[in-house]
């Protein structure tokens, strides 16, 4: 399969078009496609060409993606000519010509039905080894959950650390717990 060329369109700067031939993340700070945005987190969303097309999916990222002014929640949605994707305050979009193909014809409802895309997006990253965590149910869920959004976000952080800015600054304020992580220098 040929790439999909996409066209990325960020605040003060001119359109660019790049193939995505397998799939890559998009965001500020990532491995992927670069983009020079401050309303995007480092690791945005990951962009993954199926044979039906060209899927988007969300990496838990702090101000949300959104296709065609809709949030995109956690699973791939497949894009089409004419789509938009937001990412912080760039937009991204099919770069086609001509005639759209035959699936973008089709009622929402039918590309909604898609189990599975043909090329499942890579996993998320695995968390950090860390010991069990005392409190158990759902306190210990809260726990794991806030804690692998801000390993994603301040990126590399250990499980005792995360739960020591956690102690400090209560698990209600992620926000706070994020900025002084990110602030922290790297261990080791």
């Amino acid at each position: 399969m040929e790439g999909i060329i996409v066209e990325i369109r960020e605040p003060g700067r001119k359109p660019r078009r790049v193939p995505v031939t397998s799939a890559v993340e998009v965001g500020r700070g990532c491995k992927g496609v670069l983009i020079n945005d401050d309303a995007a987190s480092r690791r945005h969303i990951v962009l993954t060409p199926g044979p039906d097309g060209l899927y988007v999916t969300d990496l838990g990222s702090s101000n949300g993606t959104y296709v065609n002014g809709a949030p995109l929640t956690g699973r791939p949605r497949l894009i089409g000519a004419g789509d938009v994707v937001r990412v912080g305050e760039t937009d991204i979009s099919l770069a086609t010509r001509g005639k759209a193909p035959a699936h973008d014809q089709d009622p929402p409802t039918v590309s909604a039905m898609v189990a599975e895309p043909a090329v499942p997006p890579p996993p998320p990253p695995a968390p950090a080894p860390r010991p069990a965590p005392a409190a158990e149910g759902t306190q210990t869920r809260r726990l794991e959950a806030a804690f692998g959004w801000v390993d994603v976000e301040a990126g590399g952080v250990e499980w005792q650390e995360f739960m020591d800015a956690v102690v400090d600054t209560g698990l209600d304020h992620l926000a706070e717990v994020i900025a002084r992580l990110r602030a922290a220098p790297p261990p080791g």
